[in-house]
């Protein structure tokens, strides 16, 4: 009978040993679900902001649509002096002079565009910046 003792003592060895790491388990599961939840509302703070970033994207590009189409329609028109004034229909007005003036013209329309374009990039990218975060 001296082997009673030792299977007592290593069973009460297992049982300590269960015991010990189902407490780990449920430790690790709490720690677990609060991290979880935590990740849960940081996702739908980020899909909340996603979807606003979207619809500002969708509004500045319904901005950059209706201000091309402006420009379609002005294009060098009266609002920038262009147009049938100081071309060949012109007369005696037109001529090289009115040339120049409306290629000038047409050079800083295209620059200021350029620089608009630019702006408007910045914008989107800041907003793709901020999707990615």
């Amino acid at each position: 009978m001296a082997n009673v003792p030792d299977t007592k003592a290593a069973k009460l060895s297992v049982i300590g040993s269960i015991t010990e790491k189902a407490a780990r388990l449920v430790e690790q599961n709490r720690r677990l679900s609060g991290q979880c939840d935590k990740l849960e509302r940081q996702n739908g703070r980020l899909t909340e902001d996603n979807a606003s970033l979207k619809a500002t994207i969708a509004t500045l590009e319904r901005r950059i649509a209706v201000l091309e189409l402006g420009e379609g329609f002005s294009g060098a028109g009266a609002r920038d002096g262009g147009g049938l004034q100081g071309g060949a229909l012109g007369g005696a007005h037109g001529g090289a002079l009115g040339e120049e003036r409306a290629a000038a013209q047409r050079v800083a329309q295209r620059k200021r565009a350029q620089a608009r374009v630019n702006r408007l990039m910045r914008e989107v990218d800041k907003c793709i910046a901020l999707l990615n975060r």
